[in-house]
């Protein structure tokens, strides 16, 4: 089915107005939210799929999405509005993680120059509004079993992974 953007009924002082779509994904309905400047957040949700209609620019970003999350490129701009600045690092290094590849939260850490912040980062994972766009599927735990994935189960987690030819245990 086809996504459909909404323009949301109160946008935020001073921001571009917010619009969404949902999707049908193989994991259940995924809505995704953005402003002109890009993709504010993605999330799982109950809410159905409907007729397209409204904004080119924002289809854009959600056809790009819908092209299947094994190919979506990481060219879509993200606007991080409720991050700390802490977990924009953590962010960043997520963006560079290359497809069929996993890092481990200690990695993470390590990456950003905080080696003894693994549970941190674990919790920066945990809260990444964008998933998939920010790939937090492809951090594990330090045995690279699972762990925990917040756009759904770990069963979602190990399909994504999979589905890039990422080899990792399950919890």
């Amino acid at each position: 089915m086809a996504p459909s953007p909404h323009r949301s009924r109160a946008p935020r002082r001073n921001a571009a107005s917010t619009e969404w779509a949902t999707v049908d994904t193989p994991w259940g309905h995924v809505r995704i939210e953005g402003t002109s400047e890009g993709v504010t957040r993605i999330a799982m949700t109950e809410e159905p799929v409907t007729a397209p209609e409204g904004s080119r620019e924002f289809l854009a970003h959600v056809e790009r999405f819908t092209d299947g999350c094994a190919t979506l490129d990481f060219t879509v701009p993200v606007v991080l509005r409720d991050c700390t600045p802490f977990q924009r690092e953590v962010l960043e290094v997520l963006k560079e993680i290359p497809r069929g590849t996993v890092m481990s939260y200690q990695e993470v850490a390590e990456r950003i120059g905080r080696p003894h912040a693994a549970r941190a980062v674990g919790n920066a994972v945990a809260a990444n509004p964008i998933p998939l766009v920010i790939p937090c599927h492809r951090v594990v735990r330090h045995d690279h079993r699972l762990g925990g994935f917040s756009f759904g189960s770990p069963a979602v987690k190990a399909r994504l992974l999979a589905m890039e030819g990422a080899g990792v245990a399950r919890s």
